[in-house]
């Protein structure tokens, strides 16, 4: 090789100096938005972080059956009915008792107990003859709001994939929501070649 080839070409050389990227700003790299929605992922497993599913305490009806016994509509549940019979007064001759008089003449005036009939009037409780004695009469089936899922028939739960928070974060920007990418002027130097 020439020596005046190797001059020229360690001029050119030395001609040739850097400056900092304008495109990147010395950075080598440029922000580029993510595909993400600003850094987030929304599920596709859940509904805004919860997860329904059919409640099995009701098989998804909303309520649950209960079977009692149906209280007796005669006695009321008590049992017992209130019953009356007359009995003959004790304390008087069928309605009449005698009393003296000032003259000493008995004369017989009606019975203060018995308001002069004869006959007081007596209650007592008798076993109800509807139900006999037990308080109720048979069964009944009703229906009631299940306890579980509050009658709606299904029960959610947080969502196992994002924690119930709806959304989780970008693997590829890991949540920051942009990318750097290469820049295309300085080839990721940071720095051009100039010419002085």
């Amino acid at each position: 090789m020439s020596l005046l080839f190797l001059l020229i070409l360690s001029s050119a050389i030395q001609a040739q100096s850097t400056m900092k990227c304008t495109n990147c700003g010395g950075e080598g790299s440029v922000p580029e938005k993510c595909t993400c929605h600003n850094g987030a992922i929304y599920c596709t497993s859940c509904n805004s972080g919860k997860v329904s599913q059919r409640c099995s305490s009701c098989s998804g009806s909303g309520y649950s059956t209960r079977t009692s016994n149906k209280t007796c509509e005669h006695c009321g549940g008590s049992r017992y009915n209130r019953m009356s019979k007359q009995i003959p007064c004790q304390s008087c001759r069928g309605g009449k008792r005698p009393q003296t008089s000032r003259g000493g003449n008995v004369i017989y005036v009606d019975c203060t107990h018995c308001n002069g009939s004869g006959y007081k009037t007596e209650y007592y409780n008798a076993a109800c003859r509807y139900c006999g004695g037990r308080g109720y009469s048979g069964t009944e089936t009703v229906k009631i709001t299940c306890s579980a899922c509050e009658g709606r028939g299904e029960i959610s739960s947080n969502c196992s994939r994002c924690q119930g928070r709806g959304s989780y974060a970008c693997s590829k920007c890991e949540g920051y929501g942009s990318l750097k990418r290469e820049c295309r002027v300085c080839g990721g130097d940071g720095r051009v070649f100039v010419k002085d």
